[in-house]
């Protein structure tokens, strides 16, 4: 995602320097038919975009009965982000700006632009018929694995091409295998060796340094991220912290830390803080992924929320997709 006049200035600025920047109201009808016509003379058509534009604040009550939420969201507000595709900069980037410019009222904080989505190669067109429809992308392979997909694979810049295999790549190898898999193993591990109950991870060993350090710092990862409108990198995040505590499963092996612990070799505080490093882990994974996938990180954060403070049993949150029908 671009920020409007950073990569596109010469087209911006050359826009500035034009006529345009002070364009007529009304023109002539032969213009275009879909345009408004002009009070008074039926010769003359109003600028769609004149109206267009303005809906930007007129939908928050500016000139209305009641302006307070424009003073709130608008005029008042610490930051005014504009978010626009790329086919229409010129509009929001220069004609908009003038308008508010003439009206006495702030400008936009930010204006980023986001690129366009083509499928299998192909740009999008109604004509060429390869429109795809994310209701039924959403009912076939779930709402979480669509948003997945367009907040972890769609470029900050330049356009990205769709196609069904990525979608359900993407689905399986981050959510099934990553996520969904970590969860899954944390889950049965607890209930093998603790029955379901598990403390706070207490710092008593050092063994789960490296994933305590990847998730201390996560909620400050994604929201360095979502400031600079960079969705990958917020939804990349999310990764280390899984690696990390997989690492950590296939290093300290809990298993062979019960089977010690059961052979008086006194490896229950190492079996402990394992198990609650991984948990604790799970718990803020599935909490930062709450604004990507809603769904799938309520379900995840139900299994570790139990009324008595124990774990649930497991239960598979992310099957894993086939991209034939």
């Amino acid at each position: 995602m671009l920020k409007a006049c950073q990569v596109q200035q010469n087209f911006c600025g050359g826009q500035g320097t034009r006529s345009s920047a002070s364009r007529a109201e009304g023109r002539h009808t032969y213009r275009r038919s879909g345009d408004r016509s002009s009070l008074g003379d039926p010769n003359q058509i109003i600028y769609v975009w004149w109206d267009a534009l303005a809906n930007n604040i007129t939908a928050l009550g500016y000139g209305g009965d009641d302006e307070q939420p424009f003073r709130d969201w608008w005029g008042h507000s610490g930051e005014r982000v504009h978010v626009i595709g790329k086919g229409i900069t010129r509009f929001h980037a220069v004609y908009w700006l003038a308008f508010l410019l003439s009206a006495g009222q702030p400008l936009p904080s930010a204006i980023y632009v986001h690129e366009y989505l083509s499928v299998n190669g192909a740009k999008l067109s109604k004509s060429a018929g390869n429109a795809i429809s994310p209701y039924q992308l959403a009912d076939r392979f779930g709402t979480d694995a669509v948003r997945w997909w367009l907040l972890r694979e769609v470029a900050r810049s330049g356009d990205t091409d769709f196609t069904i295999e990525r979608l359900v790549k993407r689905a399986n190898g981050d959510l099934a295998n990553g996520l969904g898999k970590l969860q899954n193993r944390t889950l049965a591990l607890v209930h093998n060796y603790r029955e379901g109950p598990i403390s706070k991870p207490s710092g008593a060993t050092s063994v789960g340094t490296q994933p305590g350090k990847a998730y201390q710092a996560l909620p400050y990862l994604i929201d360095e991220a979502l400031a600079r409108f960079d969705f990958r990198a917020a939804t990349d995040a999310l990764r280390p912290v899984a690696e990390a505590s997989n690492r950590l499963i296939e290093t300290q092996r809990p298993w062979e830390l019960a089977r010690r612990d059961k052979q008086g070799e006194q490896a229950a505080t190492q079996l402990d803080e394992v198990l609650s490093v991984l948990a604790e882990a799970c718990r803020i994974l599935a909490a930062e992924a709450g604004p990507f996938i809603p769904t799938g990180s309520s379900a995840l954060s139900k299994q570790f929320r139990t009324g008595d403070g124990s774990i649930a049993p497991p239960t598979p949150i992310f099957a894993r997709l086939e991209a034939k029908p």
